[in-house]
């Protein structure tokens, strides 16, 4: 029922439920999964086979499911050298692929009382001097040899007895002959006993006795040692790496050698004393801290190394979905670099709107670019539908290996699955998560760039340092001097925005373009498309002053030219504001409802976002003193502006 439930219903709960990474901690993961997976593995099994018969289950777990789990793991934690080394030649695992991560004592382990350890062995019948074993009585545990190992030292020690606490496991059910003959009160099965009470079981022995033929890592030392106790364990598979120098080792085949430890503690006292100091400095070494710290680094590892899967003999090939706006295609910009960085010999193309992407064009991280003039994206028309069927067809001709969508809406998540790519990457939502196969969620406390490059980060990408830029241009110096004279003093004006929200009203934008006309000393350039050559018009009229309006008169190339001659560039949130910033302008930004700690500029150069209430209590830009905003632009061009009394 376990692995039923674990290979058929984990995997699409983990679809549902917006997991980005699935950590496995019991030796065995989904092996069909859209997610990355990382693997715990514990051990594998019965190690050296000693001659007895497995049953059934414990055999296809660890001849099956284990092997196939670790073989499609993105990652996987061992829990010692040894067991990393096992997979490695058992199962054929790259070792680096494994990290080693030690286990620590659990927090009950701790050195009880002594009044604590009086009681505990009052309830079980035990003595002052007594060996412990602590595990399930299975044949690779190798009880047996312990209790052997026991009877021939009883015959020179005659006062200790030996607890055993645990199940009774399988396999191993009778006592051996020379346990059998042993006095009836010197063995003493415990059956399983309470964490405080093992606790106290493990501070008042003289020993733990651990002489398995197998263990991936032997949790019993370590909680024997967190209560301040020794151990004696066998020389085989991990036992010696996680014992350190705080155990005696012995062959767990030869009886002797494990009567042979047991007299050694139970007869040198000051050998005990001196395990025992080394086994609490042992069980400082191992902390669920560090543990936790490596875990981690694995995760960080998975999340941020997966990498493109590309069809055998060709680079990757991956396509960027950004249907949208101007702005929204300028902060992609950093996602072209990373992965350019990541795969320098990808061939990375854009699909995007078709006033767009002229800034692509001439981009060298960008090798072809698309066009869809999205219906989804702006008044939806039924008539367009065609021109959405055919680029599709276009698009999966390519036969991508991985398809990027930036935005968070169903309509671009549907339209980047059909574009048929082997991975489609998104951010994740109720809705957008059947069409993609890999997903982060958007931060809403991180800027829109970084969420970005969260996306490429999935493909292995860095994501530091990384700011949007801008390679378009017209190379027609003589057609921006027509436009904007020759001066190099060019103050730009963007006020309005897609959104009457974002825009300043004409009458406002006409006061802005008055006042730094007047205080600047230098031209201002009104900037628009073509959508806002109405309310451009009626703020050159408003404003009765020398204003070079620019607005729907320039095409992208020519814009980012006219940008490049700005000394400054005041605006509203909108594409000239990212634009702007990409290209190295200062940029002093009127923001509205939307928060700039997400959409405001991201750059390096100097820039200023106001903000301010209107008279119904939201944000507007509006809203924002024309003292503040003159204010603002005197201090990055070095001046001092002041508005008119």
């Amino acid at each position: 029922l376990r692995a039923a439930w674990e290979q058929l219903y984990l995997p699409l709960w983990a679809r549902r439920h917006t997991i980005d990474l699935l950590h496995a901690p019991a030796g065995s993961a989904p092996v069909l999964r859209t997610v990355p997976a990382v693997l715990t593995l514990h051990d594998l099994g019965d190690g050296a086979r000693p001659a007895y018969r497995t049953p059934l289950g414990p055999r296809l777990y660890f001849s099956r499911l284990v092997p196939d789990s670790a073989r499609f793991a993105s990652a996987l934690i061992c829990d010692s050298e040894a067991t990393k080394r096992d997979a490695a030649a058992r199962l054929g695992i790259a070792p680096e692929r494994m990290t080693v991560v030690p286990l620590a004592a659990p927090a009950w382990c701790r050195r009880a009382t002594k009044r604590a350890v009086a009681a505990a062995r009052r309830k079980h019948g035990l003595g002052e001097r007594y060996f412990l074993f602590v595990g399930a009585r299975i044949p690779r545990k190798n009880l047996a040899g312990a209790l052997v190992g026991f009877a021939r030292f009883r015959t020179h020690v005659a006062d200790v007895q030996f607890a055993v606490v645990g199940g009774s496991g399988f396999g191993e059910r009778s006592l051996p002959p020379e346990a059998r003959a042993l006095p009836e009160d010197s063995v003493r099965f415990l059956g399983h006993v309470p964490d405080d009470e093992l606790a106290a079981l493990y501070t008042g022995t003289l020993a733990v006795v651990l002489p398995s033929f197998y263990e991936g890592f032997g949790l019993p030392l370590v909680e024997a040692f967190a209560c301040g106790t020794p151990a004696i364990a066998s020389d085989v598979a991990s036992l010696p790496e996680v014992g350190g120098d705080a155990a005696l080792y012995v062959d767990p085949k030869d009886a002797d050698s494990i009567a042979e430890a047991m007299e050694r503690i139970a007869t040198q006292p000051a050998l005990r004393e001196e395990l025992a100091s080394r086994a609490n400095a042992r069980s400082r070494q191992l902390s669920w801290r560090r543990a936790a710290e490596q875990t981690l680094d694995v995760y960080r590892s998975v999340l941020g190394e997966r990498r493109v899967r590309a069809a055998r003999g060709r680079p990757p090939k991956i396509l960027f979905v950004r249907l949208d706006s101007l702005g929204d295609l300028v902060l992609t910009t950093p996602c072209f670099e990373a992965v350019k960085r990541a795969y320098p010999d990808a061939t990375v193309h854009a699909v995007t709107r078709p006033e767009t992407a002229a800034l692509l064009r001439g981009d060298p991280r960008v090798d072809h670019v698309y066009t869809l003039d999205a219906p989804w994206h702006g008044r939806w028309r039924w008539a367009a539908l065609p021109d959405v069927w055919r680029a599709l067809r276009r698009l999966r001709r390519e036969r991508y290996d991985c398809v990027i969508t930036l935005r968070r809406d169903l309509d671009d998540a549907v339209f980047a699955g059909a574009c048929g790519g082997r991975e489609t990457l998104g951010f994740s939502a109720a809705r957008t998560r059947p069409f993609l196969t890999g997903w982060v969620r958007f931060a809403e406390g991180k800027h829109t760039v970084e969420n970005y490059l969260a996306l490429t980060g999935l493909l292995g990408c860095e994501r530091e340092g990384l700011r949007p830029s801008v390679v378009c241009t017209s190379g027609d110096a003589g057609a921006i001097d027509a436009l904007l004279g020759t001066s190099d003093r060019v103050v730009g004006v963007a006020p309005f925005a897609s959104s009457e929200g974002k825009s300043l009203a004409p009458a406002a934008a006409a006061r802005l373009v008055v006042a730094l006309a007047q205080r600047v000393g230098a031209p201002v350039a009104l900037l628009g498309g073509p959508a806002d050559e109405g309310r451009a018009g009626e703020t050159v009229r408003r404003a009765r002053e020398p204003v070079i309006d620019l607005t729907g008169k320039t095409e992208l190339p020519e814009l980012c030219d006219v940008l490049r001659r700005c000394r400054l560039l005041v605006c509203v949130d909108s594409g000239p504001m990212h634009l702007a910033a990409a290209l190295g302008v200062p940029v002093v930004a009127l923001f509205g409802e939307e928060a700039p700690a997400l959409w405001g500029p991201y750059t390096d150069v100097p820039y200023r976002v106001l903000r301010a209430l209107d008279e119904r209590g939201r944000c507007s830009p509006g809203a924002v003193p024309l003292a503040t905003v003159l204010a603002a632009a005197g201090e990055l061009l070095g001046e001092r502006l002041e508005a008119a009394a």
